[in-house]
């Protein structure tokens, strides 16, 4: 077995041993919710640009067939999710891109008093799709095959009735079967402090956070500091709002090759020769962070906007990245079976001014109408299509996709 196996093998039985030891109960006690779905789910869909490319595009029906399961234990002082998924896919034309992409997570919480709990979580992932992080980032990748394991523990304490702090942390590690990708791991550590202002203004929280995050990536090393205030309220029942402001100081550390001095040889021609040498040099700045969120909750109808802009790591290359994204979903429910969904996003990734690392300048929107029908909570069908565009500024280019697909997915409580 490989290290990197190894590690996330220990990983998910430390997350469920804790969990386990620390309930201190049954595993089916009174009032508990026991759960085991495996699941079955089939995907049809039709990409008239499969490598999201910019020339040359190519088209092709894929078929995908997703066996997976999912354990849930929730009492009054533990909730723990277990999940698994393989994705396997077919494609009709193009049958070397066949392959079978992997989805592994546990998360887990656990009441260790009334006023302190503690959360962990641990995710595997094997994937090959070229719009895997179009969605999340904006960045599209290529058919590189990526292993990701991410895995966090954080915990909450109630320092007064009106005020709570959060100390968390998370690891999160990339790596690539491909050379022009750039292997990565993250550290993210964050204090968060909540306090009630209720006496000041009705259903109101204030907000600060520490953070600091370090990204070590092959040739270049990024330690990045932020600090942010804000608060959220209930605006009504229907509507509520969460505004971060604040800044961030980011220090990169990277090598550069130079010349290091030139030598004389009088009987080779140019009789010149430079010496190279690696260097390392640092460099920082100041930037801005910002966050909004704004959601609506009402009987049929839920609706989510997201709002953020703070530094990042671009997935699968050097650097850090200034990201700018929005984001919308919403879904309004017709029928008791029937729903209508929409979602959509825009992301404006650019590097960061002091110019090191891979080059990005690029937009990326996609829109995602669509219609849900559920038979019941274990049946449901989805037909929806999918437009994506990126364009890059660097070489005035873009590309785009449409997709339209059909996914059907059925699973069953064997402990009911």
């Amino acid at each position: 077995m490989s290290p990197d196996k190894k590690k996330i093998r220990i990983g998910f039985i430390l997350l469920v041993f804790y969990i386990s030891i620390m309930s201190g109960i049954p595993i089916k006690a009174a009032g508990d919710e026991l759960k085991l779905l495996p699941s079955i789910a089939v995907k049809e869909e039709y990409n008239d640009n499969i490598l999201y490319t910019i020339a040359q595009p190519k088209s092709d029906f894929i078929t995908t067939v997703s066996p997976g399961f999912a354990f849930i234990n929730r009492t009054e002082k533990m909730d723990i999710t277990l999940s698994g998924r393989l994705d396997r896919l077919f494609y009709s034309k193009y049958s070397e891109f066949d392959t079978t992409d992997q989805y592994y997570d546990g998360i887990g919480k656990y009441a260790v008093t009334e006023r302190f709990n503690i959360s962990g979580k641990a995710l595997y992932s094997k994937t090959s799709r070229p719009d895997r992080d179009l969605e999340t980032t904006g960045i599209p990748l290529g058919p590189a095959t990526r292993e990701r394991q991410n895995y966090g523990i954080s915990g909450t304490y109630a320092l007064t009735e009106k005020t709570a702090a959060t100390l968390s942390y998370e690891y999160l590690n990339d790596n690539y079967d491909a050379e022009r990708f750039v292997d990565s791991e993250s550290h993210l550590v964050n204090l968060g402090f909540v306090h009630d202002l209720t006496y000041f203004a009705r259903s109101t929280k204030g907000r600060f956070n520490l953070g600091y995050a370090r990204y070590n990536m092959t040739g270049s090393k990024i330690d990045n500091y932020e600090a942010t205030i804000g608060f959220s309220r209930d605006l009504s029942e229907k509507w509520n709002l969460l505004i971060d402001g604040g800044a961030r100081y980011t220090y990169w550390k990277f090598q550069v090759t130079d010349v290091q001095r030139t030598v004389f040889d009088p009987t080779t021609p140019p009789f010149f020769f430079p010496i190279f040498a690696e260097q390392e040099k640092t460099t920082s700045e100041l930037g801005a962070v910002a966050r909004l969120n704004l959601n609506y909750k009402w009987e049929r109808t839920n609706a989510g906007f997201n709002f953020g802009y703070d530094l990042s790591s671009p997935s699968g290359r050097t650097g850090s990245v200034e990201r700018t994204s929005l984001a919308l979903n919403v879904n309004t429910r017709f029928l008791y079976e029937l729903l209508a969904i929409l979602s959509g996003g825009y992301f404006f990734n650019k590097s960061s001014e002091v110019g090191i690392g891979t080059k990005v300048d690029e937009e990326t929107l996609w829109i995602t109408p669509g219609i849900r029908y559920e038979w019941s909570k274990d049946i449901l069908m989805e037909i929806s299509y999918t437009y994506n565009r990126t364009r890059y500024n660097t070489v005035r280019e873009y590309t785009d996709r449409n997709l339209f697909l059909v996914y059907f997915r059925v699973q069953h409580d064997l402990f009911n």
